[in-house]
């Protein structure tokens, strides 16, 4: 590329772009003389312009590559069942949460038989069932929120899952002294000490439930990074 003498360069990525050629009235000029239109004649903004504009084009482009490479980066290791087992925490929060729904489904499962036994249990039919059922209902609605809210704040994941989880299914075993409260029921009937007894049992093991299980998520969901929650969810779903 042949240059004059009285031109001025800025390079730009290996290219020269001519800023500067005056005449003797100090007008832009081509190389044969003839002065420049008004409207060609480079202003100091479009000067600056094409300076920096390759300039910023070049910082955003590596600014997102560099995200993409990070963002490999942390989806190397691929998401499998093998590589969430292999992990000592995950495996133990998954085997807790399996462990305890086994339970609570049983629990679940036993108590309509329970009620509906005539020999060994209350022997009431299937609508009083869902009394007591629309009992626990309310008081779990009444105090779940509350006990979850409370214990976390005051004892944090843990320990609020041990306290729940140590009374959650103990206290069912409580529920047989409805044999003694309903002794002067009618055949098919219950007295309201026994709705309500059993109410508040049934209502404080589904709560005591409830706060196992939301904490056991939490703090699961918290063994593996973010981009392996999802399949982590799916393997515990598929355990219990």
């Amino acid at each position: 590329v042949q240059v004059s003498e009285d031109e001025d360069y800025c390079s730009t990525r290996g290219e020269r772009i001519s800023t500067r050629q005056y005449g003797s009235d100090g007008k832009h000029r081509l190389n044969n003389g003839d002065a420049l239109p008004r409207w060609v004649s480079p202003s100091p903004s479009t000067s600056a312009l094409t300076i920096l504009s390759p300039r910023s084009s070049i910082a955003c482009v590596s600014r997102t590559i560099n995200d993409a490479q990070a963002s490999n980066n942390d989806k190397k290791e691929a998401t499998t069942i093998r590589s969430l087992w292999s992990r000592q925490s995950t495996r133990k929060h998954l085997i807790m949460g399996w462990v305890y729904s086994f339970v609570v489904i049983t629990v679940d499962e036993t108590f309509p038989l329970y009620c509906m036994s005539k020999y060994s249990g209350l022997g009431v039919e299937e609508k009083i069932i869902g009394k007591l059922l629309s009992g626990a209902g309310i008081g779990y609605i009444l105090i779940q929120y509350a006990m979850l809210t409370r214990l976390v704040d005051r004892y944090g994941f843990y320990k609020s899952m041990k306290i729940a989880a140590f009374f959650g299914v103990p206290v069912v075993f409580l529920v047989p002294i409805s044999l003694i409260t309903n002794r002067n029921a009618a055949e098919g009937g219950l007295t309201w000490s026994t709705l309500i007894f059993i109410s508040v049992i049934y209502s404080i093991a589904r709560a005591c439930s409830s706060v196992v299980f939301s904490t056991l998520t939490m703090t699961t969901n918290r063994t593996v990074p973010a981009h392996q929650r999802a399949t982590m969810n799916g393997l515990s779903v598929l355990g219990g």
